[in-house]
């Protein structure tokens, strides 16, 4: 879509925080703190995986992933936001990390597609689509390990 329309600096870097607000509370394990991130019917989908809908499912996902993956750390970057009707919307680079003591391995590389509206003064994620780079035979490669 073609618009005329622009953001202004505060809502872009608004914008931007939301991206590391999202990682940082999917990282630290909270599950409410993700889910007000999105709108209260926000969405999240992943290619090959059955959409996760609403604040309570949200919480679920997070608190789920948390507990199957703990160490996991989200690296997001190349965000680009850009104004569409009724709010922005963005990409950004996605780099997901398995950090412990001994290792560092690889969880998931790829592009989230998100959808951004203004609610109640905050921007929040109407919806986010992960485009995986990686398939699942990637998924777990140690990148780093402490030599013995």
């Amino acid at each position: 879509m073609t618009t005329t329309a622009r953001l202004d600096t505060t809502a872009r870097l608004e914008l931007m925080d939301l991206y590391a607000r999202y990682s940082r509370a999917f990282d630290d394990g909270d599950a409410e703190s993700v889910a007000r991130l999105f709108t209260e019917d926000g969405s999240f989908t992943r290619e090959g995986a059955p959409p996760v809908r609403g604040r309570a499912a949200l919480v679920e996902m997070a608190r789920a992933a948390a507990t199957r993956a703990p160490g996991n750390r989200h690296i997001v970057s190349g965000a680009l936001v850009e104004p569409s009707d009724g709010g922005a919307t963005g990409t950004a680079y996605v780099l997901v990390l398995n950090v412990r003591a001994d290792a560092v391995s690889l969880v998931a590389m790829g592009r989230y597609h998100d959808q951004f509206v203004l609610e109640d003064g905050s921007w929040r994620i109407r919806s986010r689509h992960f485009v995986p780079f990686t398939g699942p035979g990637l998924a777990g490669t140690v990148l780093a390990t402490v030599a013995s």
